[in-house]
């Protein structure tokens, strides 16, 4: 899903820019330690910037770890 938010993205008019496209991101992928990995090498692939992705973390109630989640968004805020 997120490549091919990605993708789209990439494939926007110039003129449409700077849009974002957002994707939903389960706990279960948002909470693993190579997410921010994950992030950076979709945004690399597709050429985008950080201002391009919105990552929407679903079923907040669901987190079993938000410490864990905390850290790991502290992490992908600081790619920008």
């Amino acid at each position: 899903m997120l490549n091919t938010a990605l993708r789209h993205a990439a494939a926007w008019p110039d003129e449409w820019k700077p849009l974002s496209v957002s994707v939903n991101v389960p706990p279960t992928i948002a909470t693993l330690p190579e997410f921010p990995d994950i992030l950076n090498s979709a945004l690399r692939l597709w050429r985008g910037e950080g201002t391009v992705l919105v990552a929407e973390i679903t079923e907040d109630a669901l987190v079993s770890d938000p410490e864990r989640l905390v850290g790991i968004l502290g992490e992908v805020q600081d790619m920008g």
